[in-house]
């Protein structure tokens, strides 16, 4: 599924980075926690660039992030979080 960053949403309710990344994350967490609990057992999260804060809060042994245009900063991200 497409990572947060590329729904196109835009903040106009809350006014602050921050408490959108975990508002839209504790969206995420919540549709692949029902997911898993109709057998779905991972996650593969398609972006165009890697977001620290999706990241953050979204990485987990079964949630990997698949930027479609990965550059050495991008792998460099993925490689950080797998040694989480």
């Amino acid at each position: 599924m497409p990572a947060p960053h590329l729904l196109g949403i835009m903040d106009t309710y809350y006014d602050d980075k921050e408490e959108w990344n975990y508002a839209i994350s504790g969206t995420y967490r919540t549709l692949m926690r029902s997911m898993r609990d109709v057998g779905i057992s991972g996650y593969v999260l398609i972006c165009d660039t890697l977001h620290e804060p999706e990241i953050e809060a979204l990485v987990r042994q079964n949630v990997f992030f698949f930027p479609l245009k990965p550059d050495r900063k991008n792998l460099h991200a993925l490689w950080s979080t797998s040694t989480r």
